[in-house]
């Protein structure tokens, strides 16, 4: 139930940060205006202004000094950015990504984003690094993308230096480069960035680029948590729960699980929910675990929605239901949990909360199976051995049954196992040897599951 304790390296994938950004940064910038300067402003502006005009347009798009109207503050920016003015250009653009007053328009947003990037304006230029990146507007080109990141990083913006290592961490647009990724991600992590020193902490966990460090790990996660970086405040509380780099304690465990669901971190949610759960670090609290699993679920976490499946299976805190269980599991299964992959199949096997259904329970138990569910492996050899929504297969079920048994021996039961190994003829156990041989040889059942015919 504990989220797996290393760090997912962070990454810029949401255009609305970088074009938020742009919005923050002016708001703060645009300052509270008297009635008088308001007046002299829009006189300048009347006169044709550019920076007037463009002064104009932000006091109505943040209501500073004068009711917020998206419809002048748009015309305004027009205004200035028809005279070439980069950064009305560049606000202009924002409007309609963020859909302020206008419906969202990745030919408009790209004509004045690419106006005011060709002039050298560096938000501009990481705006079009995320267009081509994403294909908004655009042919996906992430090697254009990373030029235009460059060219912003190069001005020193702190958010295209961090989407400069996030391209040499991941490899697109460039060859993947670690030590690049850690130069870049060190000049924004140096200005306070919470991504980059997060990303830092990753590299420094994993040991790419650098010697790995849990030490210097935790100095960057803890520099990025106090940052309000939930991510990071979840992934120190991981680091105390398990002991990594750290004195395990569970306490501390939760009072940064806590701080990081309560700004509203849903894998935080989840895994105070667990520890409230097993009274680890806190007393034990099924009612406040069972609040945290739904305020995580809700959030669309996986591991929640598994969570809170088990409860309603199992009865635990709520009432016991099976369809209710069923559903949960289904919302986790459809995201990739194998866990919940597998309650589900079993669901559909002994048609448990939904209508009984072999070959569903099959599908689902491969799609587990295949990415490594010990469980799922050992079931699904038992529908093959035993012809349950597929052609009856017993070397290939026994070859399945023992594979999950070497990778873990406590998900088959020894009497069952020894029941089916007694069973086969010489050579459908040879023919299963020889499956088994394969798949670990492959460290995979999925090539020798796929050639049957399903």
């Amino acid at each position: 139930m504990l989220a797996r304790p290393h760090l997912i390296a962070a990454r810029l994938l949401c255009g609305l940060v970088f074009f938020f950004i742009t919005l923050c940064n002016a708001e703060t910038n645009t300052k509270q205006q008297t009635p008088i300067e308001i007046r002299n402003i829009q006189s300048a502006a009347n006169l044709g202004s550019a920076q007037a005009q463009t002064q104009l347009a932000l006091l109505y798009l943040f209501g500073k000094g004068t009711e917020k109207n998206y419809t002048l503050a748009r015309l305004w920016f027009e205004a200035a950015a028809k005279q070439g003015f980069a950064s009305a250009q560049n606000h202009l653009a924002t409007m309609y990504y963020n859909e302020l007053g206008v419906k969202r328009d990745y030919g408009i947003i790209l004509k004045w984003d690419t106006l005011a990037a060709e002039q050298g304006f560096a938000q501009s230029q990481q705006n079009l690094g995320f267009l081509y990146s994403n294909g908004f507007g655009v042919e996906k080109n992430h090697f254009i993308a990373v030029q235009w990141y460059e060219k912003a990083a190069n001005q020193g913006l702190i958010t295209a230096q961090v989407s400069m290592g996030s391209a040499y961490q991941n490899g697109f647009g460039v060859e993947k480069n670690n030590i690049k990724a850690i130069e870049w991600f060190r000049k924004a992590a140096d200005q306070g960035d919470p991504v980059a020193q997060h990303n830092l902490a990753y590299h420094y966990e994993q040991g790419l680029g650098v010697k790995q460090s849990y030490s210097e790990a935790i100095t960057w996660l803890k520099k990025a948590a106090a940052n309000n970086y939930t991510h990071s405040q979840n992934t120190l509380g991981t680091y105390y729960a398990k002991g990594l780099g750290v004195a395990q304690n569970q306490i501390e465990a939760v009072k940064w699980y806590r701080t990081a669901a309560e700004l509203g971190n849903a894998e935080a949610q989840s895994n105070l929910a667990t520890k409230y759960f097993r009274g680890e670090g806190i007393p034990q609290d099924i009612k406040l675990s069972l609040e945290w699993t739904r305020k995580a679920a809700a959030q669309n976490n996986a591991q929640a929605q598994f969570n809170l499946g088990l409860s309603y299976a199992n009865g635990l805190g709520v009432e016991k239901n099976l369809v209710t269980a069923a559903e949960w599991y289904s919302l986790s299964a459809n995201q990739g949990n194998t866990m919940a992959l597998h309650n589900l199949a079993m669901m559909y096997r002994l048609g448990e909360g939904v209508v009984q259904s072999y070959k569903n329970a099959v599908k689902l138990y491969q799609i587990a199976a295949f990415a490594g569910e010990a469980r799922a492996q050992n079931n699904l050899g038992i529908m093959f051995y035993q012809g349950e929504g597929v052609q009856q297969d017993k070397p290939l079920g026994f070859a399945l049954v023992d594979y999950a048994r070497k990778k873990d021996p406590t998900v088959v039961v020894a009497s069952a196992y020894e029941l089916m190994e007694k069973s086969l003829s010489k050579t459908e156990m040879a023919e299963s040897n020889r499956l088994l041989q394969r798949m670990e040889k492959e460290q995979s059942i999925q090539q020798v599951v796929l050639e049957k015919d399903l």
